[in-house]
């Protein structure tokens, strides 16, 4: 009975520890797929950016102006994504 008690005890260890690592690589998966969310939303601004500063020289405008929202938002997102590699490589850290 010993030994049975021993090969349940370990079991169960084991299911514990792929539990928890399940969990982690469950959330460092969620976080590097909002990193690439953002990534891309940088992106489409960069495309949208050399649109409007076209548009802005063939108007013959201030091309700051026009794109200066654009570039708030790529400094918040990339904000954003500097807060998730940090959580990224805390619970990296973890596994």
């Amino acid at each position: 009975m010993d030994f049975l008690d021993k090969v349940k005890e370990v079991a169960s260890s084991v299911a514990a520890v792929s539990v928890r690592k399940g969990k982690e690589l469950h959330e460092i998966t969620k976080i590097k797929l909002e990193i690439a969310d953002k990534q891309n939303k940088v992106k489409a601004l960069y495309k949208e950016i050399g649109y409007e500063a076209y548009k802005a020289h063939k108007a013959q405008v201030d091309i700051l102006e026009s794109i200066k929202d654009k570039l708030a938002e790529i400094d918040s997102i990339e904000d954003e994504i500097a807060i998730l590699r940090k959580k990224l490589d805390e619970v990296g850290s973890t596994v």
